[in-house]
C-alpha cells in the first residue's frame, strides 16, 4: 500500500506557469496557439500579456533583474509579475546579454538554428557563443514608392543608388517660390525622416564602415584620405542641401507619403498599417509598390540589407528555462506560425513576416510582405 502511495506521488508532476510577455499581438492573437500547446501539454499553463511599448525595456530590464518570486511564498499578490518569456528587440541582446537564457540543444543546436533562420538572426543573436533569442518574424528597410509618380514620369523602380538619385531629381516637383510640393525622396534630414537612422546606418554599411569607428580613414592607392563613414554621411545630406528632393519644412515622411506627396520613403513592412490608414482618412487614391533597398553598383554581387525585427527570449533567471524553450521551439515551427499569420492577418493587412529561410516561398507574391 505504501509502495503504491510513493509511485503515485512520484507521477504526479507539478503544474508549470510560465509568463509571457508580448508586444504588438492582443490575447486574442496568441490564445488559438497556447490552448493547443496546453491541451497537448497539461502541465503547462502559459499566462500572455501584451505590455505596453512606451517604457517597456526599462519595465522589463528592471523585472529581470530583480528576479522570479522565491517559490512557496503565502503571499505573491504584492511581489512584480516577471515574465519568464518575453519579446526583445534584435539589437538588444548585448544589453540583455547577461539576463539571457542560451537556447538549448534539445531545441535548436547552432547548426539547426544557422538552417533554419535568416543570416541577420545569426548574426544578431549570438551571446557567447551560443545563440539566445528565437525570432518568431523577420522585417527591415525596404523601398515604398508610389507607382502613380513613377508612371506619369516613365520612370523604373530604381535599383542602385545612382538610379534613385536620378528618379528622385525627376520626380521632385516646386512651386513658384521653389517650395518643394512632390518630394522626390524622404533622404537628407533627421528631425522629419522616420528610420532615418536605420537608413544612414544601412548607407554606413553598405559603403564598408566600420561601425565601431565610423570616423576612421584609409589611404586610397592615390595617397589622398579614403574616408567612406564622410562619404556615406555626405551622400545622405546631399538629397537636402544639394538635390533639394526634400527638406526640414516637411511633414513626416510616413504622413507625406500617405498623403501621396512624397516618391520614395524607406520603411519596415509594418508602415503598410499606418499608411493604409492615412490613406483612409486623408482619402488617398494613389497605388505604391515595395521594392528591395538600393545598392551600390559595385556591391550588386554583395547585397547588404537592414533589418530590425523583434523577437522571443527566456529569462536566465526562469525556473522554468527548459518548458519556456520548448514552448517557442513549437511556436517557431512552421505549422504554427502559418497560423499565428493567418490570425494576425484577420484583424489587420497582414501577419508578421516568417523569419524561417523555408517559409520564404510562402510570401513571395504577397504584396506588402515579399520583401
Amino acid at each position: 500500500m505504501l509502495a503504491k502511495f510513493l509511485v503515485g506521488k512520484m507521477s504526479e508532476k507539478k503544474q508549470t506557469t510560465l509568463i509571457y510577455w508580448g508586444l504588438f499581438e492582443p490575447q486574442s492573437v496568441m490564445q488559438q496557439a497556447i490552448s493547443e500547446y496546453e491541451k497537448t501539454h497539461p502541465k503547462i499553463k502559459i499566462v500572455y500579456s501584451q505590455q505596453d511599448l512606451i517604457q517597456y525595456r526599462e519595465k522589463l530590464q528592471q523585472r529581470l533583474s530583480a528576479g522570479s518570486p522565491q517559490q512557496g511564498k503565502d503571499d505573491t499578490s504584492l511581489i512584480p509579475e516577471v515574465p519568464d518569456i518575453f519579446r526583445i528587440h534584435q539589437s538588444w541582446v548585448p544589453m540583455f546579454s547577461g539576463l539571457l537564457s542560451a537556447i538549448p540543444p534539445s531545441v535548436y543546436d547552432n547548426v539547426s538554428f544557422e538552417k533554419t533562420f535568416y543570416p541577420s538572426a545569426v548574426q544578431s543573436l549570438k551571446y557567447q557563443g551560443q545563440y539566445v533569442g528565437v525570432p518568431l518574424m523577420v522585417d527591415g528597410l525596404a523601398l515604398f514608392c508610389n507607382e502613380d509618380l513613377f508612371k506619369a514620369k516613365g520612370l523604373d523602380f530604381p535599383k542602385d543608388w545612382k538610379e534613385l538619385k536620378v528618379a528622385a531629381q525627376q520626380l521632385t516637383t516646386r512651386d513658384n517660390q521653389g517650395k518643394i510640393l512632390t518630394a522626390g525622396a524622404a533622404l537628407g534630414t533627421a528631425g522629419n525622416i522616420d528610420h532615418w537612422s536605420d537608413i544612414l546606418g544601412l548607407m554606413l554599411l553598405q559603403s564598408g564602415v566600420d561601425l565601431k569607428n565610423p570616423s576612421s580613414c584609409s589611404k586610397g592607392d592615390d595617397g589622398k584620405d579614403v574616408c567612406p563613414g564622410a562619404d556615406a554621411l555626405k551622400f545622405f545630406t546631399n538629397f537636402a542641401t544639394e538635390d533639394r528632393v526634400w527638406d526640414s519644412t516637411l511633414p513626416s515622411s510616413t504622413f507625406a507619403f500617405a498623403k501621396g506627396d512624397l516618391a520614395m520613403y524607406f520603411a519596415p513592412s509594418w508602415r503598410v498599417f499606418d499608411i493604409e490608414g492615412m490613406k483612409g482618412r486623408l482619402q488617398g487614391k494613389f497605388q505604391y509598390k515595395i521594392v528591395p533597398i538600393p545598392q551600390l553598383p559595385m556591391e550588386e554581387e554583395r547585397k547588404i540589407y537592414w533589418s530590425s525585427y523583434w523577437v522571443e527570449a527566456v529569462s536566465k533567471k526562469s525556473k522554468s528555462q527548459a518548458e519556456a524553450w520548448e514552448f517557442l521551439k513549437y511556436l517557431s515551427s512552421k505549422e504554427v506560425l502559418q497560423k499565428l499569420f493567418q490570425t494576425q492577418s484577420a484583424i489587420r493587412p497582414f501577419g508578421e513576416p516568417y523569419p524561417r529561410l523555408d517559409m520564404a516561398e510562402l510570401l513571395k507574391d504577397h504584396p506588402f510582405a515579399s520583401v
